[in-house]
Protein backbone atom coordinates (compact mmCIF):
# COMPACT_ATOMS: atom_id res chain seq x y z
CA UNK A 1 0.00 0.00 0.00
CA UNK A 2 1.23 3.42 -0.42
CA UNK A 3 1.35 5.97 1.64
CA UNK A 4 -0.19 9.56 1.04
CA UNK A 5 0.54 13.04 1.34
CA UNK A 6 -1.62 16.26 1.75
CA UNK A 7 -1.04 18.46 -0.48
CA UNK A 8 -2.19 21.98 -0.07
CA UNK A 9 -1.60 25.50 -2.47
CA UNK A 10 -1.14 27.82 0.57
CA UNK A 11 2.02 28.91 -0.37
CA UNK A 12 3.35 31.04 -2.91
CA UNK A 13 1.33 31.24 -6.57
CA UNK A 14 2.14 27.58 -8.27
CA UNK A 15 3.87 25.61 -5.40
CA UNK A 16 2.96 22.72 -2.98
CA UNK A 17 3.90 22.48 0.33
CA UNK A 18 2.51 19.79 2.97
CA UNK A 19 -0.22 20.63 5.35
CA UNK A 20 1.38 19.74 8.63
CA UNK A 21 -1.37 19.48 11.15
CA UNK A 22 -0.75 19.01 14.60
CA UNK A 23 -1.77 15.51 16.14
CA UNK A 24 -4.97 15.17 18.33
CA UNK A 25 -4.79 15.84 22.12
CA UNK A 26 -5.28 13.01 23.86
CA UNK A 27 -8.60 12.59 25.50
CA UNK A 28 -8.58 14.45 29.42
CA UNK A 29 -5.73 16.79 28.84
CA UNK A 30 -8.07 19.96 28.27
CA UNK A 31 -7.33 22.45 30.92
CA UNK A 32 -9.96 24.04 33.37
CA UNK A 33 -10.16 27.57 34.43
CA UNK A 34 -9.60 28.06 38.28
CA UNK A 35 -12.98 28.87 38.53
CA UNK A 36 -14.91 25.35 36.87
CA UNK A 37 -11.78 23.94 38.90
CA UNK A 38 -13.14 25.76 42.59
CA UNK A 39 -16.65 24.56 41.36
CA UNK A 40 -15.80 21.17 40.85
CA UNK A 41 -13.86 20.83 43.98
CA UNK A 42 -16.47 21.88 46.30
CA UNK A 43 -18.37 18.73 45.68
CA UNK A 44 -15.16 16.78 46.58
CA UNK A 45 -14.79 16.60 50.63
CA UNK A 46 -11.33 17.62 51.56
CA UNK A 47 -9.98 18.48 47.90
CA UNK A 48 -8.77 22.39 47.44
CA UNK A 49 -7.00 24.59 44.95
CA UNK A 50 -3.50 25.31 45.42
CA UNK A 51 -1.60 28.26 45.09
CA UNK A 52 0.00 28.84 41.31
CA UNK A 53 -3.54 27.28 40.33
CA UNK A 54 -2.14 24.29 38.97
CA UNK A 55 -2.29 21.59 41.83
CA UNK A 56 -4.72 20.23 44.27
CA UNK A 57 -4.45 19.01 47.81
CA UNK A 58 -5.69 17.03 50.40
CA UNK A 59 -4.73 16.33 54.06
CA UNK A 60 -6.22 12.90 55.45
CA UNK A 61 -5.97 11.52 59.33
CA UNK A 62 -6.28 8.06 60.38
CA UNK A 63 -6.89 5.78 63.26
CA UNK A 64 -3.52 4.97 63.02
CA UNK A 65 -0.06 4.28 61.33
CA UNK A 66 -0.90 1.12 59.43
CA UNK A 67 -3.79 2.61 57.61
CA UNK A 68 -2.32 5.75 56.88
CA UNK A 69 0.49 3.67 55.10
CA UNK A 70 -2.25 1.56 53.17
CA UNK A 71 -3.61 4.68 51.81
CA UNK A 72 -0.31 5.71 51.15
CA UNK A 73 0.03 2.85 48.83
CA UNK A 74 -3.06 3.14 47.16
CA UNK A 75 -2.37 7.10 46.28
CA UNK A 76 0.76 6.10 44.67
CA UNK A 77 -0.63 3.32 43.32
CA UNK A 78 -3.71 5.27 41.56
CA UNK A 79 -1.94 8.44 40.69
CA UNK A 80 1.05 6.73 39.44
CA UNK A 81 -1.24 4.60 37.03
CA UNK A 82 -3.00 7.55 35.76
CA UNK A 83 -0.20 9.48 35.11
CA UNK A 84 -0.28 12.29 37.55
CA UNK A 85 2.70 13.99 39.12
CA UNK A 86 1.97 13.82 42.78
CA UNK A 87 3.68 14.55 45.62
CA UNK A 88 2.95 12.28 49.03
CA UNK A 89 3.90 13.00 52.76
CA UNK A 90 3.40 10.48 55.35
CA UNK A 91 4.04 12.08 59.19
CA UNK A 92 2.61 9.70 61.67
CA UNK A 93 -1.30 8.63 61.03
CA UNK A 94 -1.42 11.73 58.75
CA UNK A 95 -1.45 12.03 54.85
CA UNK A 96 -0.61 15.19 52.40
CA UNK A 97 -1.63 14.65 48.94
CA UNK A 98 -0.66 16.71 46.28
CA UNK A 99 -1.68 16.06 42.43
CA UNK A 100 -0.21 18.17 39.82
CA UNK A 101 -1.39 18.56 35.92
CA UNK A 102 0.44 17.42 33.10
CA UNK A 103 4.05 18.43 32.69
CA UNK A 104 5.46 20.97 29.69
CA UNK A 105 8.31 19.93 27.85
CA UNK A 106 9.95 21.83 30.15
CA UNK A 107 9.14 19.78 33.02
CA UNK A 108 6.64 22.33 34.92
CA UNK A 109 3.17 21.62 35.49
CA UNK A 110 0.51 22.94 33.04
CA UNK A 111 -2.60 23.15 34.78
CA UNK A 112 -5.46 21.37 36.27
CA UNK A 113 -7.58 18.61 33.79
CA UNK A 114 -10.56 17.02 34.06
CA UNK A 115 -9.04 13.71 34.20
CA UNK A 116 -7.13 14.92 37.15
CA UNK A 117 -10.24 15.69 39.21
CA UNK A 118 -11.39 12.43 38.28
CA UNK A 119 -8.46 10.94 39.66
CA UNK A 120 -8.77 13.25 42.67
CA UNK A 121 -12.33 12.36 43.26
CA UNK A 122 -11.29 8.51 43.50
CA UNK A 123 -8.79 8.61 46.14
CA UNK A 124 -11.59 10.08 48.31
Amino acid sequence: MEAKQTLSTQGPAGTLEPKVRRPPRPVGLSWLKPERVQEMLRAMTGWRLLPGDVSIGRIREFADDGAAAAYAAFVAELAGRDGHPFKLEQAGNRITVTLYGPLSRKGAPMGITTVMLETARALG
